[in-house]
Formats: C-alpha cells, structure tokens, sequence
C-alpha cells in the first residue's frame, strides 16, 4: 500500500548500471505512485574506483545504447558525448563501500540482486555469502542471481520461482548471521570438536538401538543417524530429499500425519506401535527451535514384542490390523483437510474466472465500438485516396522536372536511401560510373564504382548517423575530386536520403596547394628569424607583425591588429618610430635608426630600417619596419674593455690552461693565494703543480667525465699552496670550444674558503648544542631521541629517558646571581656526562632542566645511573669561594611500556619528575599512568583556580568564633575564600 518502504540491496554493482537498470524498473512501474512509496536502493560494491564512476553516475553513449530511448531521456541528460544520471536516479540510488564475506548485510531487504559475482566463490564462500542474503531478506523477500548461478550451496533457504531466470523466495525465518570464514588451525579444532560430539551421537543412538532424521520445517533431511537403511531409501543423484519421499511404504502414511500434526500444534506427536518386517517399530515427532528456526526430528524405536503378539488367541480383534486403520483414518482425516484447503483456492479462482469473463464481454463491447470506427475511418480513406491520385499525378511532372536539373548538371550525382540503396542518379553519373537502370535498388557495395570511392559506404554511414554534411578530397588519374555527400532531412529531423556529388576541383586544389606552400614558407620564414618585421597601413595601423616582434615588445598577438605605435609601443619609442616612417616616405629610400629602449624595465639597443611599399601606380600601400636587437653586441664590445681590468682585478684566482691542461695565464689572485708567480706557474701542468693528495683518483676521473659531459665543473675541492700548506676551495672549471666544437681552453676559477670552513664547523655546532653548557640542545637532543627509538624499535630492545631538573635551583640565582647560576649548571652538565655511559646520550633542555637517553637499558641499570645523577648532584659546588648545593629530581619513562613516539616518552619522563618533586624531591620516580591521570587533574584545578581569579569569581566571607565558656564572648573571625 501507498507510504510502504521498498528496499532493495544491489550487491557488487560494479559501476553502478545495474543498480540505475533496477531504479528505473520500479519507477516504470509504480509510475506516478512512486513518490507515494519509500523507494531506496543500497548499490555497494568492495572496489573504490569503481564505486567512484557510479557515484559521477556519467556513462558513455555507446554503453547506453540499448537503454530504450524514452527511459534515456527520462532519467538522463546527454553531457558532451555520454549520459549522466538525473536528480530521480541520484536520491533513489546509495553508493556505498561494502565487502561480502566480512561486511553486516543490509538488513530487511525486500530484494537482493547479486548477479555474477558467486561463479568467482568457492562452495563455503558462495554458502556463506547466500546465507547473509538470507538473514537480510524480509520474510519471503526476493533473491535475484545471474545466469550461470545458482543457490546449489543453500537450498533449503531459498525456493526457486523462475529457475531460469534465477529469480529465488525466502523461505523459512532468517538464520544467524554466518561468522567469517575460518582458517586453517580454527577448522581443525572444529572438525574435532564436531568429531566427538558426532562420537558422543552414535554411542547414544547405539545405545538405546534409534535411528532419527533432523529436518527442517519443509520436511527435508538436514542429517541422520542410526541404521539410517532400514527405514529411508536415498535415490540417487537427489539434490534435495524430503522425508515423505524416503521413507518406507508402510511408515509414509503415519509419518506424513504426524508431521503435519506436529507443525499445527508445536507439540511432539507419537505414533502407534507398528509391524516393520519380522520387528516392531514406534514412530515419534519431536519440534524443535533453534535462534528462531523451526526444525523436526523424526525418531524410529524398536519395540519389543509383547507376549500377546507372539501368541494371538482367536477371540481378540487383530492388533495389527486395527493399529493400521487408526492410522488410515488419520491421514484420511489429513486429506480431508488438504481437500478443504484445496476446495477454497477453487472457488477464489472461480470468482476470477467470472470477473476475467466479465472483462472479456466489456472487451467485446469495445471492439465492436472500434468496427464502427473502422468503417468510418474505411469512407475517409476512400477520399484520401482520391486526392492521392491527383497529388501524384503532380508528383511524377515534379520527378522529371528534377530529373532534366540532374541530368543538366555536370558533374555526377548518386542517391541513397536510408540503407544504402541506389535510388537515383543524373546523366553525368551514367556516363562516368558506367551505371544503367538495372543498378537501381542496388546496396552501394554492390556497384561497380571506381577505388576512388571505395570507403563511399563509410561515408554514407557517417552521414546517416550524425546527420551532417560529409566532404572528402580523393585522386584519379592526376585529377582531384571533392566527394561530398549531402542528408536529405525531411520535416521531422529524420534522413531519409543520401545525396553523393562528385565535382572536379583539380584546378582549384593545385593553386590553393601552391598559395598554401608559399604562405607556410613565409610562415615559417617570419616565425623563425631573429629579425624583428613588422607592416603597418598608411595610417600607421598594423597589419601583420612576425612572433618575434611580439615576443620582443610583449605583445598580445590577438589584438595589435589595427592598432598603431602610440597604442602599443612607450610614447618615446613610438614617436621615434613614427617619424623614421614619414622620413622614409618623403625620401623614398632605407632609413637606418639606432634606438635605447627600455622593455618591462631592461634597456635593450635596437637597430631599424624603415622602408615604403608602392603599388604599380606609385601609391604607398604600406610600411614595413625591419629591427635587429644589437643589446648582445654592444655589450660584447663592452666586455671586451672591462674583462681585461676583471681578469686582474678579481678577487677570485683564475686560470687559463690548454687542452692539456698546461696553464697558459693566471692573474694576481692566484699569485697571492697559491704563492706561485707567474713565470712560476705558466707552462706547469695544474693538476701536478696544486694537488694535494687528499682525494683518491676516482675524485679526478668523475671531475673529468663531468667536464667532458657537460662543458663545466663546480665543486669543493683540496689542493696544496706552495709552502706546503693543503687548503679547501671553491673552484668551478669551464671548457672552451673552437668554432668547431674541439677544445680550445679550460678556464679555472677558485677561492679560498678556510675562513668559510671554519664558521660553517663552528655554526654547525652552535646549532645543535647549548652555547652555556656545551651539551646537546632541544634540537639535537629530539633526533637523537627519535633515532634512539628507531634503533630501539628495529633491534626490540628498551630505551630509558631521564628527566632531571635541578631542585631550587631559582633560589641560587636569586640570592647569588645569574653568573654563579652559570657556573653552577656547567658543573652540574660535567657531573652528568661523567655518570652515563659513553653510547648515552645527556642534553640540556633549557634552564635547570636537563636530560638523558639511555640506550638498550633495563630497569635496573636506569635506576642504577639515576641514583648515581643524584648522589653526585647533590655534593658541594665550590664556586667563587662558595659552597652551593642542590639535589635533582629524576623522572625515568621507558620505551615501549611508556610510551612508542618522542613525545609521548618525553611527557610521560616529564610527569615522573613532577611526581618526584611531589614526593619531596632529591628522589627518583618511574612513570605510572595514574601519574598522567593526577597531573591533568591537578592542571585542570589550576587552570580553573587561574580563569576564576581573572574574572572576579572568588567571595571574601567571615565565619565569627565565640568562647566556649562564654558563649556570646566574640574571640574573633575566620577568613574564607569561596570560589
């Protein structure tokens, strides 16, 4: 009814196109009654990519052409060239991440779809994943599987209603929920377990000599045990076996009875001793109920005979006999009852029946209304028809008015119909193609048309697909064609025919060939130059300008045409310009102008010639600027006159040398920081006059491979003054080519960097240690740390971290002074050093506050080092003539009991240490976690104490004391805080 929920579970929906399939199923078929309806379809899938184009919710034309075309543009909108889901799908479709064998189920589904998904499972795999589909079903909820599946692994939860659509019912009430698949060791300690108790079964079963069968509530055989063959008989090849069906002829008629009796009352049910060959057998029904699932047992005991069976005297009635006709009549009595049930479903599908009889005789009704329709609609087409004939006698003047135009034509037409058919073509067509009225209704592909046309077919479906007009060049015989073929669209959009010409455009294609090869030339001529060109109109308007003279001046080569100079170009410059062009008009000649220009604030020198075209008549029709950039030469020349006064000058040593590296020139800074003068060093191979022997010989021959690789070198390098003394540089090495590209020149230029050295040492270790104590700082001190716990971590070994702050420490730089405070943390930092190891690791923190990384320790070697930290802290300090003491608290943590990271380690040493110094100081403290849990509760308390002072929430209150023995004799007053 109308406000019902419907949930339906697609599983595995891939990209998502089943799951849009199912939605639009049920909206076609709730029509306009879907909004009445709580429509939500779970789409879940384990792959993200996937679940990602599902939820884009975007699918290619080509994968949606089977969608009917009414369902395509009701639910979706076309996007460029694919289909992307609308708003209705979108709030009826949830994507959603889900695996099968380890995820819940969706739970009271009314449908489950899982199509080709089992064939990839094995049998416990596919059992399990359908007994999940169970559990989330609704009560007789609907199961729909692929083709090539199957509920083989779970029959008896499922019942087929079209096998061969794999569409499946519920049956029964939901299972539990199955756990997930075992391994190998949790298998084998339940295949022991099922062993004995299977063990415990047969010994019990032996015992009182029963044979059972479990069963579900449909009847069929779960498991048996017992001498199983003297009362079932198995088929063979049976995938689903029901008691009834196995069970001997002479139990059948009771067994029946007293199951359908026991599932009417849930009550167990026996049965009447009965004859089973040469023994007696009793039959019982048990009910039983597991997690809500209704089962039966069926038990077959053995009776004893009884001494009046042996010895049946005449005048007693027949035992056997009379057991047999109870049992008679209580399966006729269960007849009856089915007969009943049966007698009600006849009599409902006799009032369908009527009601269909009803319809069919309204149906007639109708028909016969529709014949009268018919004979009108008969009359009315008797005068179309009239009109007809005359509209076609019009029609055949038309067709060979417009058969003369075709044929008038001179060059071929072809007409197609929408399946390629020849159905027309002019005079010219005839001649050329060699066609007679016989090809006429012929496909294109069986026409003789020449291999110019040989993908005509392709063209033709190009055309009827897309609707557009189709133009191809195509060669024969050293002429060329233009192919084009035409849809004809009648009024509805649709193309009902294909019209194919042919026209000579040999002349036209050759001189366009030509204009287009001379335009690339200059294309390319113009793209390519470093000369900057440029043509303006008479007004001085741009016409064309070459990439060059846009890139040079920065401009946008979408909007100078028709601009001049003043709108272009700096006012100057232009002005410049402008007036070399009117001088070149007036004198008719080359105006050669040298100009400085700055450009997006760089000065460049630039060059022009300015000249004027002429047309035939003598009339100028354009100006043309020629510029060259000289920025680079005249700042060559310019170089030439300082590197003389640089080369001597420089403050950096340079050396000029051969291909052989044999020094050709060096300058005074080589002199001064080699100690070779110039007669000295010329003529002397480098490498052997300043080597210093410190770098081996793969240093040198990695240098030379770079240098030959890339034209350069830069690097540090050691080398040896003439004195002896081995100094490091800074030396970068160029080679110089001929114009040949052969080596001409190596040019090498260093430095002393000593001085450098030293302070990068020194800068090094002032940025990684404490400038007081000399001990490593917060920084150097957390990389430790962290490398400690990367070591600690690999080798699964413990590291310890003390936290030690000096105790009082403030009260000695209060009253002595900071500088004594000095001294005193020197000590104190020497003090420490000397009591941890030498694999240890001891900073200062900051303060008084300093701390220790003890390195594959165990509890009692940290306690061992801690307690001396705080015998040798504790003696005297002798400084400037004074006797200064301090004790220390220690707070030890421990990786990884205390904590897996820096920070957590360091918070939980530091909490140590407070509760060290709680306890008294001058003490040692291992972290707890309830120490953690005490020092927020005691921050919270400050914090707040702090936040209420700040606002004004503390009340000053007076409490009077009065004398006990005189009870109205005021002694005074207590003062309270409250908060």
């Amino acid at each position: 009814p109308p406000g019902t929920e419907i949930r339906v579970w697609t599983a595995s929906c891939a990209s998502g196109e089943e799951a849009c399939s199912i939605a639009m199923l049920f909206a076609e078929a709730l029509g306009e009654k879907l909004p009445q309806y709580r429509l939500q379809i779970f789409a879940t899938d384990i792959d993200d990519d996937a679940l990602n184009v599902a939820r884009r919710g975007v699918y290619p034309a080509a994968s949606m052409a089977e969608v009917p075309p009414d369902l395509l543009e009701r639910f979706f909108k076309p996007v460029s060239n694919a289909f992307e889901a609308g708003k209705l799908l979108r709030d009826l479709i949830v994507f959603a991440r889900h695996n099968l064998v380890s995820d819940p189920p969706f739970l009271r589904q009314d449908l489950v779809t899982c199509r080709n998904v089992l064939i990839y499972f094995d049998a416990p795999l596919q059992a399990k994943v359908l007994q999940t589909f169970h559990f989330g079903l609704v009560r007789e909820g609907y199961l729909f599987l692929g083709r090539s599946e199957s509920v083989a692994q779970a029959e008896q939860l499922f019942s087929p209603i079209d096998r061969r659509e794999r569409l499946f019912r519920k049956t029964g009430d939901g299972l539990p929920l199955p756990g997930p698949i075992m391994g190998s060791s949790a298998k084998n300690m339940v295949a022991k377990r099922d062993h004995k108790l299977e063990v415990l079964l047969n010994g019990l079963v032996d015992h009182f000599e029963l044979t059972a069968a479990l069963c579900d509530h449909n009847g069929s055989i779960l498991h048996t045990v017992g001498e199983v063959e003297s009362y079932l008989q198995f088929p063979v090849g049976s995938t689903r076996l029901a008691v009834a069906d196995t069970v001997v002829p002479a139990l059948r008629g009771e067994l029946m009875s007293l199951m359908h009796r026991c599932l009417q009352t849930g009550k167990p049910q026996r049965g009447r001793r009965r004859k089973h060959g040469a023994d007696y057998v009793r039959l019982f029904i048990e009910p039983l109920t597991d997690s809500g699932v209704r089962f039966l047992v069926a038990l077959f005991i053995p009776e004893k005979p009884v001494a009046d069976d042996r010895e049946p005297q005449p005048h007693v009635p027949n035992r056997e006999l009379e057991d047999e006709l109870v049992a008679t009549r209580e399966h006729l009595q269960t007849l009856v009852e089915e007969m009943a049930t049966a007698n009600e479903e006849m009599q409902a599908l006799n009032e369908e029946a009527q009601a269909s009889n009803e319809e069919l005789q309204a149906t007639n009704e109708e028909m016969e209304a529709a014949n009268e329709e018919l004979q009108a609609t008969n009359e009315e087409l008797a005068s179309l028809n009239e009109e007809l004939n005359v509209k076609t006698v019009e029609l055949s003047r038309l067709s060979e008015e417009y058969a003369h135009l075709y044929d008038s034509l001179l060059f071929p037409i072809l007409v197609f119909d929408r399946v390629c058919q020849l159905v027309r073509f002019n005079a010219p067509a005839a001649r050329r193609f060699d066609l007679r009225p016989t090809a006429l209704r012929h496909h294109v592909s069986r026409l003789r048309l020449p291999s110019m046309l040989g993908d005509l077919e392709t063209l033709l479906g190009r055309t009827l697909a897309h609707a557009d007009r189709v133009e191809k060049v195509v060669s024969q015989d050293d002429r060329t064609f233009n192919l084009a073929v035409t849809p004809g669209i009648d009024k509805a959009g649709e193309v009902i025919a294909l019209v194919v010409t042919l026209v000579d455009v040999t002349e036209i294609a050759a001189a366009q060939a030509e204009l287009s090869q001379s335009q690339t030339r200059l294309s390319a001529l113009m793209a390519h130059t470093s000369i900057i060109f440029a043509m303006k109109d008479t007004k001085g308007e741009y016409l064309f300008a070459n990439r060059r003279f846009l890139d040079f001046f920065h401009l946008d080569d979408k909007t100078y045409i028709g601009r001049n100079d003043f709108d272009l170009l700096e006012r100057q410059l232009a002005s410049a310009i402008w007036s070399c062009d009117l001088r070149a008009l007036r004198e008719g000649g080359h105006v050669l102008q040298d100009h400085a220009v700055t450009i997006a604030g760089k000065l460049y020198h630039l060059r022009t010639d300015h000249q004027v075209l002429f047309d035939p008549q003598g009339q100028p029709t354009a100006f043309i600027i020629e510029a060259e950039d000289v920025t680079q030469m005249r700042h060559a020349e310019e170089q030439l006159r300082i590197t003389a006064r640089v080369f001597e000058q420089a403050g950096e040593a340079i050396v000029v040398t051969d291909q052989k590296s044999i020094i050709q020139t060096v300058n005074a800074a080589f002199t001064s920081i080699t100690g070779y003068a110039s007669d000295e060093a010329v003529g002397q191979n480098i490498g052997h006059l300043l080597k210093s022997g410190r770098h081996r010989k793969e240093f040198y021959v990695a240098l030379w491979r770079t240098l030959g690789e890339h034209g350069f070198w830069q690097g540090e390098i050691w080398n040896k003054r003439k004195n002896g003394d081995i100094y490091p540089q800074w030396l970068t090495i160029n080679r110089v080519n001929d114009g040949g590209g052969a080596i001409e020149h190596y040019v090498a230029v260093f430095s002393d960097i000593s001085s450098i050295k030293d302070s990068q040492r020194n800068a090094e270790f002032l940025a990684t240690h404490d400038t007081l104590t000399g001990l490593p700082n917060r920084t150097l001190f957390h990389d430790r740390l962290r490398h400690g716990l990367s070591q600690a971590r690999r080798n699964k070994q413990r590291t310890a971290l003390l936290f030690i702050d000096l105790d009082n420490f403030k009260v000695i730089n209060d009253t002595v002074g900071h500088d004594v405070g000095d001294d005193l943390l020197k000590q104190a930092a020497q003090r420490l050093r000397a009591v941890v190891r030498d694999v240890d690791t001891v900073a200062r923190l900051g303060g008084d506050e300093f701390t220790a990384i003890l390195s594959n320790c165990d509890h009692a070697i940290a306690n061992q080092i801690a307690q001396r930290i705080i015998d040798d802290l504790a003696t005297s300090y002798q400084i400037e003539s004074r006797s200064l003491y301090v004790t220390a608290s220690v707070g030890v943590a421990f990786y990884p009991e205390d904590g897996t990271d820096s920070g957590t380690l360091i918070k939980a040493a530091d909490t140590a240490m407070y509760r060290a110094k709680e306890a008294g100081r001058n003490r040692i403290a291992f972290f707890k976690p309830e120490m953690h849990t005490r020092l927020l509760k005691r921050t919270a308390i400050e914090s707040g104490l702090r936040d209420a002072l700040g606002q004004g929430r503390f009340a000053l209150a007076f409490q009077p004391k009065f004398s006990v023995e005189t009870p109205h004799r005021l002694l005074g007053a207590e003062a309270l805080l409250r908060w």
